[in-house]
């Protein structure tokens, strides 16, 4: 956007846009109908904290990046028009590193992730990272 500072609405919307993701993929991930999401983008509501965080999280930015009235960082349009997944196999075709299964753990743990939809998926990978986390700490 032009302008020098976006309203929550606005950043929301360029956000999604920037991301590759429709209101309905955001609406999944937050649990909520595509409509209620909408609200959002059109300023009729304002996300609760709790909402906040979970946007926070899927666009990798902090509440304070989200919520203050600068603008998205460049970056973010760099990486534009790819959604993150697809960010994630260009990457990983560039380093031509496959990730596979080592044993029988992980192929289960990755078969039954696939099928789950992408906001229990987030949640997972959020938890995966705070135990990671947690085990390099002790």
């Amino acid at each position: 956007m032009s302008s020098d500072n976006l309203s929550l609405s606005q950043k929301l919307r360029e956000l999604r846009t920037i991301h590759g993701y429709t209101q309905k993929y955001i609406g999944d991930y937050l649990n909520i109908t595509r409509q209620g999401y909408a609200h959002y983008e059109k300023g009729g509501r304002t996300p609760d904290n709790q909402t906040l965080l979970q946007l926070a999280v899927l666009y990798n930015l902090s509440i304070d990046e989200l919520i203050n009235n600068s603008l998205i960082p460049s970056t973010l349009h760099e990486e534009a028009p790819y959604s993150t997944y697809e960010r994630l196999n260009i990457e990983n075709s560039k380093t031509k590193s496959i990730v596979q299964p080592s044993n029988s753990i992980e192929k289960n743990l990755l078969q039954n992730f696939r099928q789950l939809p992408p906001n229990i998926q987030l949640d997972i990978l959020e938890y995966v990272k705070y135990r990671r986390y947690k085990n390099q700490k002790q």
